[in-house]
């Protein structure tokens, strides 16, 4: 199963996620294989993230910013109500 969260730095190392709260500019959406909930990569990632003029292949070079108070953030729970 894929899982796709924001990503604000690059990179494949072991059990480094790719979204910090504090950073300002997203590089793109990840689309990764690791297993949910442990730091096994299971056959890689990649990155999209949708863009006008020249190709930038660099992900800090095809950063965007944002504004973190227009961001939609909700949370989600993965536990059922149990009585």
């Amino acid at each position: 199963m894929t899982h796709w969260t924001p990503q604000t730095r690059a990179g494949e190392t072991k059990c480094i996620v790719p979204y910090y709260f504090t950073d300002a500019k997203i590089q793109g959406l990840r689309g990764s294989h690791f297993l949910s909930g442990s730091c096994v990569p299971d056959y890689g990632s990649m990155t999209l993230m949708p863009g006008t003029g020249s190709l930038k292949t660099a992900a800090v070079t095809r950063a965007s910013a944002f504004d973190r108070e227009t961001e939609p953030t909700r949370m989600r729970s993965t536990s059922k109500n149990r009585t």
